[in-house]
């Protein structure tokens, strides 16, 4: 019983501590470049788009840089890549939020992103810096201007193996005596 009414007693005085007034800014901020990341993991462009503001520009500064005006730009970007690549993990994380005012914000993340080229069957592992200038429309956070800025890449072998809905394609222990 005592130990009941001390945690009463802990859970009443948590009632009472004040958040942060910016957290469900934040918390919805968040929320946005996630599902961005998991839109791009599923290569669902149209719910990607949801996370765009109305005028969008998404860019990649290093020396292959290139620069996409418009939401029409972007999909037709990211199509044309399926074609070439399968992405294979594409995640942000440790992202620091700087809210401007009640309608702007900036979102600094460090990307992560597992490329295969279909071609080739290789892989190539690139990690670098997102910038996210985001702007309240219609009551909503959404990207306005998206910047990557490349740290590293990494070229990688095959995978050894690939999942299709939940079995897989290939295998390295295919052929060996036992795995069949």
């Amino acid at each position: 019983m005592r130990a009941l009414v001390a945690l009463l007693g802990v859970l009443a005085g948590c009632a009472g501590v004040a958040t942060r007034p910016d957290a469900l800014d934040r918390l919805a901020i968040r929320e946005v470049l996630d599902r961005a990341s998991d839109a791009i993991n599923h290569h669902e462009w149209d719910r990607l788009e949801t996370t765009f503001a109305s005028r969008i520009v998404w860019e990649r500064r290093s020396s292959d840089a290139w620069r996409l005006d418009g939401r029409e730009a972007i999909r037709a970007f990211l199509t044309g890549n399926e074609e070439h690549i399968e992405v294979l993990l594409y995640a942000v994380s440790a992202t620091s939020i700087e809210l401007h005012d009640a309608g702007h914000a900036t979102a600094r993340s460090t990307m992560s992103e597992h490329i295969r080229v279909l071609e080739t069957g290789a892989t190539v592992h690139v990690v670098g810096t997102y910038t996210d200038e985001l702007v309240r429309e219609d009551g909503e956070w959404r990207i306005a201007h998206r910047t990557f800025v490349p740290r590293y890449e990494e070229d990688g072998p095959p995978p050894a193996r690939l999942w299709s809905d939940g079995a897989p394609t290939r295998s390295a222990l295919d052929g060996i005596v036992g795995s069949e």
